[in-house]
């Protein structure tokens, strides 16, 4: 049997138990699940791997940001027209005090 979206069988475990590998896959995904596993890692390996991963994602979706700004910027268009940012009290903000 295998885990769910896994290339890897449930019976080749390497010293991580199959709840430990299927959390790692739902919080890091298949791909660095499967890494670690074959790695012979650990679920503070498969943490490192995802945030290094979210790095280099954050990275680059900030200079397509930066492009997008650019272009704008550009092309005399203000990224704020028509936007209003007052946020209006709501839920229990709005409750008087007791």
């Amino acid at each position: 049997m295998k885990p769910e979206g896994s290339e890897k069988p449930a019976d080749v475990q390497n010293d991580m138990s199959l709840s430990e590998y299927r959390e790692i896959v739902n919080f890091c995904g298949v791909e660095i699940a499967d890494e670690v596993l074959e790695s012979q890692g650990t679920k503070a390996d498969a943490i490192e791997k995802y945030c290094t991963k979210l790095k280099a994602e954050n990275k680059e979706l900030s200079k397509e940001n930066d492009k997008l700004k650019e272009e704008l910027d550009e092309n005399g268009q203000d990224i704020h027209a028509g936007r209003n940012f007052s946020k209006e009290l709501t839920g229990i903000a709005k409750q008087p005090p007791r």
